[in-house]
C-alpha cells in the first residue's frame, strides 16, 4: 500500500500498531535520532535495547471535518516547557519533563516517575496549513488542530 502525502495513515482505534507500522516507526526514528533505539523510552512503547532519559509520549492523529489534529499525553509538564515547530511537512513537538524535588536515594521505596527531554515528529499532508495551526494545552493533554487549505481540497474534474 503506497502512502500519499495527502493522507494520514489510518490505524482502528484501541488496536496497537501492526510489526510492519512499527518497524517503519523504528526506521522513522531512527533517522531522526539514530542511537535512540539504544535507549528506554519512559513513555509510549516499551524499549527495543536499553536504557535512557528521553520520554516517549503517546499520541493520537487524526481527521475531523477539514483539520488534522494530533492530541500528545504530556502529563506532568509545564506547558512553557513545549515547544512546537512546523517545518518542511512535519510537526515537531519537544520538551522537557522537569525533576522539582531531589530526595536522597536511599529513602525511594519506588521510583516510576519519569523526567528528562522528550521529542516527537510526524509526517503532515501537503495541504495543512502551518500558519493557521492552533494549540491548547489542559490536564496533561496537548492538542494541535491544522486546518486543510481550502485550495487543495479534493474536487471532481469533468473531461471536456
Amino acid at each position: 500500500m503506497e502512502k500519499k502525502k495527502d493522507q494520514l495513515i489510518r490505524q482502528e482505534k484501541g488496536r496497537a500498531l501492526s510489526p510492519f507500522q512499527e518497524m517503519d516507526r523504528y526506521f522513522d526514528e531512527f533517522f531522526h535520532h539514530p542511537f535512540a533505539l539504544f535507549r528506554h523510552p519512559r513513555w509510549g512503547r516499551p524499549p527495543l535495547f536499553s536504557e535512557t532519559d528521553e520520554l516517549l509520549p503517546v499520541a493520537d492523529v487524526f481527521e475531523e471535518k477539514n483539520e488534522v489534529i494530533i492530541k500528545l499525553e504530556i502529563p506532568g509538564i509545564d506547558k512553557k516547557d513545549i515547544d512546537i515547530t512546523i517545518h518542511a511537512g512535519s510537526l515537531i513537538i519537544s520538551g522537557e519533563k522537569k525533576q522539582e524535588e531531589t530526595v536522597e536515594e536511599k529513602n525511594y521505596h519506588r521510583t516510576e516517575c519519569s523526567y528528562g527531554s522528550f521529542r516527537r515528529q510526524f509526517a503532515l499532508p501537503e495541504d495543512v496549513d502551518g500558519d493557521q495551526a492552533k494549540a491548547s494545552f489542559k490536564n496533561g493533554i496537548l492538542e494541535i488542530r491544522m486546518p486543510r487549505s481550502e485550495t487543495a481540497q479534493k474536487k471532481q474534474i469533468t473531461i471536456d
